[in-house]
């Protein structure tokens, strides 16, 4: 309640109430729980400026998310051909079709369905990618059952697999921290060497799964601004929960996740000769779902929401 009091000691009025209209309580609840407020006489905090929903805030309130845009519509701004999706989609098919995953653990495989962070459908494109493609080097920012997928696709390769995680938990779960075939970088990628990514050559994979949160010092920033202009031609980059129309699932919004990730990816890709989106599973499912399933059966389960960028040549 502190942190609610801080906001009303700084807020007017007028815009406390149109605050309280526009704001879901219990996002309002988690922001109490979870933000802190500047104790008077300390610099060590950020205060609140402004509560969720206010225009100087980047966390949504209740019109925000009425304004949200519909995923369905065309994003004209950003030319997408979506016959070379399709073909990108069918050239994993013969892998595809064939894989075969557990819902539960079971050796000698190391990934299983059974798990709310990366579905069957992300995990059989991913899969199937590095078994089509059979990258040199795979360099992941963000660890867990992605990891676990990508250990079984390069069981029989001579692929070297890199993951950056500064709370690799689910690494740790799964058994996977002293894995020999994964070099374990456990700080932030902001503290990690950009030779790491320049070093990526043509064919090489970025394996992307991270906050989805562009603010001050964020790791999605620093790949932006950071990684991607340094990145060689012909590198593949993989990234985790963008969704048809770079917009994020109503539940979510309403979740209390302001994420904006998405948002800055379509900016970045608009007008840019540079970068094209090589495979988008989750668009070509919602074009067509009979059809993206009989290429990848696994997307019939949960057709997940991993989009493929390539550095043009």
């Amino acid at each position: 309640m502190e942190i609610l009091r801080g906001i009303a000691r700084r807020t007017p009025l007028k815009v406390l109430r149109r605050i309280a209209r526009r704001t879901p309580l219990k996002v309002l609840r988690r922001i109490a729980r979870r933000t802190p407020l500047k104790v008077s006489g300390s610099t060590a905090t950020p205060s609140v400026f402004h509560a969720p929903g206010h225009y100087y805030s980047p966390l949504l309130g209740t019109v925000d998310i009425e304004r949200r845009s519909d995923p369905r519509a065309e994003v004209r701004s950003l030319p997408l051909d979506e016959r070379e999706l399709w073909e990108h989609l069918s050239s994993l098919a013969p892998v595809a079709a064939t894989l075969v995953l557990n819902r539960r653990p079971t050796a000698p495989s190391h990934y299983f369905t059974d798990n709310s962070m990366y579905g069957p459908g992300d995990a059989a494109v991913y899969y199937s990618m590095i078994r089509a493609l059979r990258p040199r080097r795979i360099v992941e920012v963000g660890s867990g059952f992605s990891t676990a997928i990508a250990l079984d696709a390069v069981a029989d390769l001579r692929t070297t697999l890199t993951t950056i995680d500064p709370d690799p938990k689910r690494l740790r779960e799964l058994g996977l921290m002293s894995h020999a075939r994964i070099n374990v970088i456990t700080q932030p990628v902001q503290g990690v060497g950009l030779e790491l990514f320049e070093s990526l050559d043509r064919g090489d994979f970025l394996f992307l799964d991270t906050s989805h949160v562009g603010k001050t010092g964020s790791d999605v920033l620093w790949h932006l601004f950071e990684v991607f202009p340094r990145l060689r031609p012909g590198v593949y980059i993989h990234m985790h929960d963008i969704f048809p129309g770079f917009e994020y699932p109503l539940e979510w919004m309403h979740e209390g996740r302001s994420w904006n990730e998405a948002y800055l990816l379509r900016a970045f890709l608009e007008f840019n000769i540079r970068f094209e989106v090589f495979l988008w599973p989750v668009l070509s499912w919602m074009r067509d779902p009979e059809r993206a399933v009989k290429l990848v059966p696994h997307l019939r389960e949960n057709p997940g929401g991993q989009i493929w960028l390539r550095v043009k040549e």
